[in-house]
């Protein structure tokens, strides 16, 4: 805001691509981890139980 407010264009809309960026990269990590911890849970479901130690 203060970049555009100083008629700095330019570098406000560079500011703000790189903001952008940032964001899809944080969502393309968040849907890794989530089908990551999916395919881990589903992994866990298909095993059989384990047996209590006596």
């Amino acid at each position: 805001e203060i970049l555009y407010n100083e008629y700095q264009s330019v570098a406000a809309f560079a500011v703000a691509s790189l903001l952008a960026l940032l964001a899809l990269i944080t969502l393309v990590i968040k849907s890794f981890v989530e089908w990551q911890f999916e395919r881990d849970q589903k992994t866990a479901a298909a095993l059989p139980p384990e047996r209590p130690v006596v």
